[in-house]
């Protein structure tokens, strides 16, 4: 395959969506259809009124069971620990306290691009790097037992 013949991420991604958009209308168009289905076969057998709670209660039994399943699979693997959860509070707390400095404050004030850049830069290699995190971490508590 040329680079000439390739076709750019964002073309990519729309015919992806529209795929996709596509997709769900014709899936939502079979479970109406689905559902229709099911009503008329138990119109046979029960009045129209008592076929229709069916079918509904049926939709609905599926809904909540597709959420239940959803809610199982995204449920975190171990809960967290009540020390963890006291632990934010405290980094916090540092935090405001580092930044409390006048001298940061004006050179944020008078350099913003530059601040913003290296806050980026920072979040990005200490969000990526185990090791950036620990340092960063162990300087942060030596920081505040020193104060």
């Amino acid at each position: 395959m040329t680079a000439k013949t390739r076709m750019s991420w964002r073309s990519r991604l729309q015919l992806s969506t529209i795929a996709i958009t596509l997709t769900m209308m014709i899936g939502f168009l079979a479970l109406g259809f689905v559902g229709m289905a099911v009503f008329l076969v138990l119109a046979e057998h029960f009045p129209s009124s008592l076929a229709a709670l069916i079918t509904a209660g049926s939709y609905l039994a599926l809904g909540l069971l597709v959420t239940g399943v959803a809610i199982l699979i995204n449920k975190p693997s171990h809960p967290a620990s009540s020390r963890s959860a006291e632990r934010p509070a405290d980094e916090v707390e540092a935090l405001t306290q580092c930044l409390d400095n006048p001298a940061l404050a004006d050179f944020i004030k008078k350099h913003p691009g530059t601040s913003l850049v290296t806050t980026l830069v920072a979040g990005v290699v200490v969000g990526y790097s185990d090791e950036a995190r620990a340092l960063l971490k162990s300087f942060s508590q030596s920081q505040s037992d020193k104060g």
